[in-house]
């Protein structure tokens, strides 16, 4: 299970972008003696920094580091970059270059690339997906999945459809899963 806080500390104006973090706590869930997970909770510590371009066009990415103790696990530099463009106040899509690091090791470092989405059902209930392949480093598929509820206080709307409080574009505070992750 995916736990995590978002906290911006530098807002959007002018051609100055967005800059926060979004800690994820990753927690272990399954029995690990049966290989349902690694039995251990992974910590990502990263800095994004977000751009709306105008017209339904923002971009965002940046790095951090991950704690990952599990067993054969080890800690990580990680990095990546999105574009991502609003079709409808429903449905945002776009890709993602994503580099997870060397989190094993036994592993290699992998550079992959994703597409993607985010379609909302309500303002604060949207489903992520996104799904990608390797283009240098060892080979991976990936696919992400999920349901992204948002917690928080009722935000000011500006004419624009993004949230006065937080700052936000037209897509909200929700970004595609950068990394199959999720976004600042």
């Amino acid at each position: 299970m995916e736990l995590g806080a978002k906290y911006r500390f530098i807002q959007e104006k002018g051609n100055r972008p967005m800059v926060g973090t979004f800690v994820m706590f990753e927690v272990p869930t399954g029995d690990s003696r049966h290989g349902l997970g690694n039995g251990t909770m992974i910590v990502k510590l990263p800095i994004w920094v977000q751009k709306d371009l105008g017209h339904g066009w923002q971009t965002y990415g940046g790095g951090g580091y991950q704690i990952n103790n599990a067993p054969g696990g080890r800690n990580t530099a990680f990095f990546g970059w999105q574009l991502q463009k609003e079709i409808s106040k429903k449905l945002t899509l776009g890709g993602e270059w994503f580099n997870p690091g060397r989190d094993t090791f036994a592993g290699a470092n992998s550079h992959i690339l994703n597409f993607g989405g985010m379609y909302n059902f309500y303002k604060n209930l949207s489903f992520l997906f996104s799904a990608g392949h390797s283009v240098q480093g060892e080979s991976h598929t990936v696919g992400y999945f999920a349901l992204y509820w948002t917690l928080g206080k009722k935000e000011e709307q500006t004419a624009e459809g993004g949230d006065k409080e937080n700052g936000t574009g037209h897509a909200g505070s929700k970004m595609l899963p950068i990394g199959g992750k999720g976004g600042f």
